[in-house]
């Protein structure tokens, strides 16, 4: 039988402990094996759907791609694969979260997205028109102006810091930690040497 119970460090004062618990079913979270055993366990999901659309699976992220030049084929696949998915789920005692689920139609810029009313059961599917995808930040026209607004606004958070420390830190490690942040030095604007 396995045991876990939380500890809260504290340098100033005495460590905090709750009481030992046994577990019961699962992993311990922040064991070292637990990424390995969640890996194990969902191994088998992308084979009940790849035959009608393309999984990607990163740790615990899951993205199902979809391509069909028919509309009406097109939300009958993407039905067929959302109730196995669902039935996977029930057979493997988990369940699908909704509110965490959500779909989002590519288009060109010249093209209209189409409203689609996409649920399972009870359960909608909410559209969105943007997403993260392994730290890229993509929308429904497959443009970088989202990705790049957002690591705009985050870089020039950076700037700020910089120049708050410029009278404490030499110029040549601000420039050094300035290029370091930057992945696109172009986009930002940081006056903090003159």
């Amino acid at each position: 039988m396995i045991y876990q119970r939380v500890l809260i460090k504290n340098k100033h004062l005495k460590n905090n402990f709750s009481e030992w618990e046994k577990v019961k079913q699962g992993v311990p979270q922040g064991s070292i094996l637990g990424p390995l055993f969640f890996l194990l366990y969902i191994n088998d999901l992308p084979g009940i759907i790849n035959d009608i659309s393309k999984p990607t699976i990163f740790a615990d992220d899951t993205n199902i791609i979809f391509t069909h030049p028919n509309l009406i084929d097109f939300k009958e696949e993407i039905n067929i694969v959302v109730e196995q998915i669902s039935n996977w789920f029930k057979t493997n005692l988990l369940i699908l979260n909704f509110n965490k689920t959500y779909y989002m139609h590519f288009t060109t810029k010249s093209k209209l997205a189409v409203a689609m009313q996409i649920s399972h059961k009870v359960n909608p599917i909410n559209n969105t028109s943007s997403t993260n995808f392994l730290s890229l930040t993509l929308n429904s026209t497959l443009s970088r102006k989202t990705h790049i607004n957002q690591l705009s606004s985050k870089l020039n958070s950076a700037c700020h810091v910089i120049r708050s420390l410029k009278s404490v830190i030499s110029t040549k490690k601000l420039e050094n930690s300035l290029l370091s942040l930057c992945a696109f030095p172009h986009k930002v604007r940081c006056n903090f040497l003159s």
